[in-house]
């Protein structure tokens, strides 16, 4: 897990944003933020803060999968082009790889 999360960081595709509000369960709003950070492909959208409308807005999109800071896996993060993390989402995967 580490050396995939290190070969997409050293590839400059992994994105941390400080956190993903959204003020609406649209598809297209969360369509637009990816747009925004120049994300396109495969997305994998890690965040841990349980926000519906994020979960709502991003399971029409086929090429974007959404998971929490624990359930981050080998498979998933080799099998996307982009990574996308909130700050709190990084810090979970930070200390599960550390124990």
């Amino acid at each position: 897990m580490r050396s995939a999360l290190s070969a997409k960081l050293s590839e400059n595709l992994v994105t941390v944003v400080d956190a993903l509000p959204l003020e609406s369960n649209k598809t297209k709003d969360f369509q637009k933020i990816l747009s925004g950070f120049g994300i396109t492909g495969k997305v994998l959208v890690v965040d841990s803060s349980g926000n519906k409308n994020l979960m709502l807005s991003s399971r029409n999109l086929s090429k974007v999968k959404l998971v929490a800071g624990t359930g981050v896996n080998i498979f998933d993060v080799v099998n996307s082009n982009v990574l996308l993390f909130s700050k709190d989402a990084i810090l979970q995967v930070q200390e599960v790889l550390s124990r």
